[in-house]
């Protein structure tokens, strides 16, 4: 194939020749039509060699096109040049590949489980689309400047749907990567690349490929018959990691990728923190005798680490081992003024936190302890519902002297469950300057009753500040915290009342976390979204893990805002998993990660973390609402509609829930009535913080446009602002006189838009819900180029692969906007691509919503009907 550089095809213009092999050759490229530079990938004249196989390439090329992931290369386009070659468009990324990086030598070995594990959840993602890759190897792994692994060339990848069309090749693959069974020219599933992934993760170890030989059939030869040299000094996990993955009987692999990739995140908990200390190849020399011991002290470590882990991960739920007791500390009854009763709920929480501490004790979090104490439940229903052995209680009064000596009086009593006995009781009359003493008191004396330990240090460690005015306004802090209805409000009290702690004592390490946490929230609830805000909550997380290291929640607030502000999945993942080991009982670990693997798009391992938190938590609100979200991005009716009728009955009040389960009917069951029903419940407007308007969209689905008008017309907010959509009243009042074939009136509301989504957009143009909202302004006003381009700049700014929750907005968008240009044939596969993505819109609203009539008697919409109904 001659050199194509400098040429044009298409829109794409052809910067310089990147790389090239047997399966093709790859240019870097500017797409002069969208302003982005793109790898354009082109494929050898094989794949075009008879009708058939062009078939079979292009059906696979398009599965593998829809696998959104942020460890898979993104597709754009697979097109053809006018004298008939294939070409790929593809992202291009600035970085190396893994075989150049393992070329200069052995890779440390946090970094080794950090790409391993990176590649193995981008084959859990190709594997779930029934996509089996068949050529991973380092040369087809991409690290970019950034750290993010991107496996790339499914050029040979092979489909479900493709399995019955005649193969190219039987033993496609490169040689030294190849599985036995592919070796031998045998069918292959994904197991086939498991075995390729344990290969590379042992090259990244040794900085050698197993296998060697001086032609392919020769390396062939040692696949078949050698066995894998063993490697000394690393963890045996790790070891046992390899040998599953390379198996030569594919029976006696991992059944699947997940199970493998499952392992590798229990090691990667760990690896940042061990960095280097377990590399294989170290230039300073030791002693034989000194060797063997430092490893097998580090190995034991390993070993230790990973047995507390496991123990949560590899149980049912977090506390369903029997040999573990159960406690529920319900909240101390104030006897004090009623004004005191955060302190109390404070001093509970405080002794709540330090039992959980200990591993082989379940503690039932604060949240559900407050619900288990207002449910009128006996003892012993608590014990049998919620499986708990035990019952802390006590009351607190807290007599203020004029002095400036006020005394505290706490009254503690430990039940056991199984027979109603009190094991333990005590009283405390002190001054308010020994409540940290008091708290650690009580909290070792259970300790002691139910056989477990505190250690001493971390006794000493947890006095969280001498300063008894700034704690008084942490505890009212953390009273708003709790409250978990995420208004902007909360967020600013809570934020005001830290800052003041902090003030008053700068070494206060729980209140700089607090704080942090309750700052991240403003910029990730869009209430605040400044450089400013994004700093100070960094800084503040900083400060208290700088104060206090072991505390699990500076660990928690580095996650958030690594999650919250950045985006960076992998290193807020990290920070869960550290809090974890500091605080195994924590049930907010568990949730953080659960909120962040939903976003990577990873829904079965967040739900199976929100489970795990809410196993520690049952009753807690927030979980319980966040669970419900997620079964209803899944699609999954029945589980939704529990968790937020569970929420509902824990807080009957809460308007966020019951919104979100109006909403579940909507978009699951096309159920206007029970929505508008729910809907009726709802007091205030507060929930259009993080919600859409429900009434208006029930009335626009209903096609009751006048009373749609009018409800838009009354409220005193825009449609929707929250992290997802900002939808001024105007576009949607625009689009309701559209559906009511009044153009003119349609062009004033349209035209107001256009003028207020500009300004915003130069105001933030980094702010993509901006921008899609005016690409559907800019549709509904005709003006198709622009139209296109601000939907574009909306994805280019927040793609799936970068956030699977927000992304799918943008794609929505992109499908309203290729409606409304009249641009039907794209619009269906808009429609078709986004329904077969998790994510809130589905069939019911394709059906429902009249922004898409004019789509309903072509033959492409009756076919996505009827697939996804069947579905």
């Amino acid at each position: 194939m001659n050199d194509l550089t400098g040429k044009k095809i298409y829109q794409y213009k052809l910067l310089e020749k990147t790389g090239g092999g047997g399966m093709g050759v790859v240019y870097k490229a500017r797409d002069e039509k969208l302003e982005r530079v793109v790898a354009l990938k082109f494929l050898p004249p094989q794949f075009v060699a008879d009708e058939e196989t062009e078939k079979r390439f292009m059906l696979e090329a398009r599965s593998a096109s829809s696998l959104d992931h942020p460890n898979i290369c993104t597709i754009y386009e697979i097109n053809k040049t006018d004298d008939g070659q294939l070409f790929i468009v593809m992202a291009f990324y600035d970085g190396e590949t893994l075989k150049k990086k393992i070329s200069r030598g052995a890779l440390p070995y946090n970094e080794v489980i950090n790409i391993s594990a990176q590649i193995a959840s981008g084959l859990e993602r190709a594997h779930k689309g029934g996509i089996i890759h068949r050529d991973v190897k380092p040369a087809n792994i991409m690290i970019t400047e950034f750290g993010e692994v991107k496996i790339v060339d499914f050029g040979l990848a092979k489909t479900k749907a493709s399995a019955g069309m005649t193969k190219f090749g039987s033993t496609v693959g490169t040689a030294a990567y190849m599985s036995p069974e592919q070796s031998r020219g045998e069918a292959v599933d994904q197991r086939t690349d498991i075995w390729a992934l344990g290969i590379i993760i042992y090259e990244m170890i040794t900085g050698n490929n197993p296998f060697k030989g001086e032609y392919e059939q020769a390396i062939i030869y040692s696949i078949l018959n050698d066995e894998l040299p063993e490697i000394n000094g690393i963890p045996e996990q790790l070891r046992n990691i390899i040998r599953k993955s390379t198996a030569k009987n594919p029976d006696d692999r991992y059944r699947n990728i997940n199970e493998m990739y499952q392992d590798l995140l229990m090691l990667k908990g760990d690896s940042d923190s061990h960095k280097s200390v377990l590399q294989v190849n170290t230039e300073k020399r030791i002693s034989p005798s000194n060797k063997k011991w430092i490893w097998i002290g580090a190995s034991l470590m390993m070993i230790l680490i990973l047995a507390v882990l496991g123990y949560f991960f590899t149980s049912k739920d977090a506390t369903s081992n029997s040999s573990r007791k159960i406690i529920v500390v319900l909240p101390f009854e104030n006897l004090g003024s009623q004004d005191d009763k955060y302190f109390a709920d404070g001093v509970t929480d405080e002794i709540t936190s330090k039992l959980a501490t200990v591993g082989n004790i379940g503690v039932i979090s604060r949240e559900s302890a407050q619900k288990l104490a207002s449910s009128n439940k006996s003892q012993q229903e608590m014990g049998k519902e919620f499986g708990v052995n035990y019952i802390l209680s006590g009351t607190i009064r807290w007599a203020k002297g004029t002095d400036q000596k006020s005394r505290v009086r706490i009254t503690p009593q430990l039940t056991r469950v199984s027979d109603n006995t009190i094991t333990w009781s005590d009283s405390y009359d002190k001054i308010l300057d020994d409540i940290f003493s008091v708290q650690n008191d009580i909290a070792q004396k259970v300790v002691d009753q139910l056989g477990g330990s505190i250690l001493k240090d971390h006794i000493q460690k947890s006095i969280p500040t001498s300063n008894l005015e700034a704690y008084d306004f942490y505890l009212k802090g953390l009273s708003y915290e709790a409250r978990s209805a995420y208004i902007q409000e909360d967020f600013v009290n809570s934020t005001n009342l830290f800052k003041k702690a902090v003030e008053l004592d700068p070494g206060f390490a729980l209140a700089y976390a607090h704080l942090s946490k309750s700052q991240a929230s403003m910029y990730w609830f869009y209430y605040d979204r400044s450089k400013k805000i994004v700093m100070d909550a960094y800084e503040n997380a900083q400060k208290a893990y700088q104060l206090n290291p072991d505390l699990a929640d500076s660990h928690l607030a580095l996650g958030y805002y690594y999650y919250w502000c950045n985006l960076d999945y992998e290193k807020a993942i990290k920070e869960f998993f550290r809090a974890l080991e500091i605080q195994p009982n924590c049930a907010e670990a568990f949730f953080g990660l659960g909120i962040v693997y939903r976003r990577m798009g990873n829904f079965e391992l967040s739900i199976k973390n929100m489970l795990k938190g809410q196993a520690l938590d049952p009753l807690a609100i927030e979980y319980g609402r966040n669970l419900g979200e997620t079964y209803g991005l899944v699609k999954d009716f029945d589980n939704a509609t529990k968790a937020y009728k569970k929420v509902l009955e824990l807080n009957p009040d809460m308007d966020l829930a019951k919104a979100e389960l109006a909403s579940n009917y909507i978009f699951l069951k096309g159920d206007t009535k029970t929505a508008a029903r729910i809907m009726n419940e709802i007091r205030d407007d507060e929930y259009l913080d993080i919600i859409y308007n429900i009434p208006v969209y029930c009335s626009i689905l209903d096609r009751n446009f006048e009373n749609a008008e009018k409800e838009m017309k009354s409220s005193k907010r825009p449609f929707e602002t929250g992290q997802f959509q900002y939808t001024p009243k105007t576009l949607i009042l625009g689009l309701i006189y559209k559906y009511k074939n009044e153009p003119e009136m349609s062009k004033v509301y349209f035209d107001s838009s256009k003028v207020e989504l500009e300004e915003l957009v130069r105001k933030e143009p980094q702010d993509e819900r901006y921008h899609s909202s005016l690409g559907i302004t800019y549709a509904a006003l005709g003006m198709n180029d622009k139209a296109l381009a601000e939907g574009e700049k909306g994805i280019e700014l927040m793609p799936l692969e970068k956030e699977a929750y927000r992304g799918f907005y943008r794609q929505w968008d992109l499908a309203k906007i290729y409606t409304l240009i009249e641009d039907y044939n794209n619009a269906l596969k808009q429609i078709d691509f986004i329904l077969s993505k998790p994510g809130t819109f589905t069939i019911n609203i394709l059906m429902k919503d009249p922004l898409y009539d004019p789509l309903r008697n072509l033959p492409g919409y009756k076919a996505i009907v009827q697939k996804y109904s069947d579905k």
